[in-house]
């Protein structure tokens, strides 16, 4: 059969180069399928990679979004504790709003034994001291805010 196959293709040579072009065209084939299968691996990996990108952005618009939030809560926050504090202190220097007193102190001159008679001066917090307690405390209370404010955050950009 393979003499017949030579004499009908034409002598030896021939026969070697139709072989020669018949390997030629099956290896073009067998890259051309292999190219047209790592093109479809990369518009998959690019695909993904447009999801991805798609999904951080929208992610990161939503932490910051999230965070924007957060610091317009603090904002608002802080200044009605401000406008409170300023409310308390005027009220402490108008006398409209006393400091509950959790303890008496003795009038000046008083021995340490002597009781105090029921018209004896009233002994507490002076209004200076009453002020700077109420500032102190709302100084305390803003760097609770600002904590639970960077907690908030946090516990916005782990999720």
């Amino acid at each position: 059969m393979f003499p017949a196959l030579v004499k009908l293709l034409g002598g030896v040579r021939a026969t070697v180069f139709a072989a020669v072009a018949l390997l030629a065209l099956v290896l073009v084939g067998v890259q051309t399928w292999r190219l047209s299968v790592a093109r479809g691996a990369l518009d998959l990996v690019a695909t993904e990679a447009v999801v991805a990108k798609r999904l951080k952005t929208e992610l990161e618009g939503r932490a910051r979004a999230e965070i924007f939030d957060i610091r317009n809560q603090l904002a608002e926050a802080t200044n009605e504790a401000e406008l409170e504090r300023n409310r308390l202190l005027a009220q402490l220097r108008s006398g409209e709003r006393r400091l509950r007193e959790r303890f008496t102190c003795r009038a000046a001159g008083t021995p340490a034994g002597a009781e105090g008679s029921a018209d004896a001066p009233q002994g507490g917090l002076s209004p200076a001291d009453g002020e700077f307690l109420v500032r102190f405390a709302a100084d305390a209370d803003s760097v609770v805010r600002q904590l639970t404010a960077c907690q908030a955050i946090l516990k916005a950009d782990r999720r």
